[in-house]
């Protein structure tokens, strides 16, 4: 069994409930340190919900959840945010259209949404230009966000939640939007990111087996507020257990190492 200080996440009979609904129930999942993992399921599963507790946004309404050794309710959540970087549409969308590129990405540093809050050192330009120079998108750093395509705005989007050297990466359905060439070198980049930076734990949130790169080998399914099965992918990707996840009938195929699902019709 593996200690507190080897985990990223431990979570143990996590609640959410609003409006009298239980958006997340008695929900348990220990990440280890460096584990790339994959929160899987339908539309309103529930795992928009259980990455808004992983990424400290939202305290559970009940359990214990423990995040980078530090326990949610009595640690400073704007510390602990510095050391979780998120990336999804949900991010871009709240992001200041107004603001240039360089500025999205250092508004990574203190997960703010506005130029107004950004407080960087030169330091942190010089890392955030390299992040960008990674992506492909130094070039642009003085654009407007706004005059970006969705493609260039998730490849920014990367480099914003990279820019504090998080210890947790968190991507929210980063594909959404994109299309097959901007979804496949979004992928791949993803991929990149994994190999290079062996202690950085990352989470993949997806409802597409496409989605999932190569290296992100733990599948975490999630339905009607519950975790419905948890474990190795190459296990779990089978038609059955898919099925079982989304509750539809589907056919899942192997292509190499990726992965894709049909619904039987």
């Amino acid at each position: 069994m593996n200690s507190m200080q080897d985990l990223a996440i431990d979570f143990r009979r996590v609640g959410v409930k609003a409006g009298g609904r239980d958006l997340l129930l008695d929900f348990d999942l220990s990440i280890d340190l460096g584990a790339r993992f994959v929160i899987l399921g339908p539309n309103g599963a529930g795992k928009t919900t259980l990455l808004t507790v992983l990424s400290g946004t939202v305290r559970p309404s009940s359990g214990q959840a423990v995040i980078l050794s530090e326990l949610l309710g009595r640690t400073d959540m704007r510390t602990l945010r510095r050391r979780i970087g998120l990336c999804g549409s949900s991010v871009i969308e709240r992001l200041n259209g107004a603001m240039t590129v360089l500025q999205c990405v250092l508004s990574g540093i203190d997960q703010v949404f506005s130029p107004w809050w950004i407080a960087s050192t030169a330091k942190d330009e010089a890392r955030a230009h390299e992040l960008l120079e990674l992506v492909g998108l130094d070039p642009l750093s003085g654009r407007n966000f706004s005059l970006l395509s969705m493609g260039e705005r998730q490849q920014v989007a990367i480099a914003r939640a990279l820019v504090s050297q998080p210890e947790i990466l968190l991507l929210d359905e980063p594909s959404a939007g994109l299309d097959l060439g901007a979804r496949e070198a979004l992928v791949n980049r993803i991929e990149r990111i994994a190999h290079n930076n062996p202690a950085l734990t990352i989470g993949l949130v997806t409802h597409h087996l496409e989605e999932i790169p190569p290296a992100f080998d733990r599948i975490i399914g999630i339905n009607s507020a519950r975790k419905v099965v948890d474990g190795n992918k190459n296990a779990l990707l089978t038609s059955s257990v898919v099925g079982e996840i989304f509750g539809i009938d589907v056919d899942v195929t192997r292509i190499g190492e990726r992965f894709v699902a049909f619904a039987r019709v």
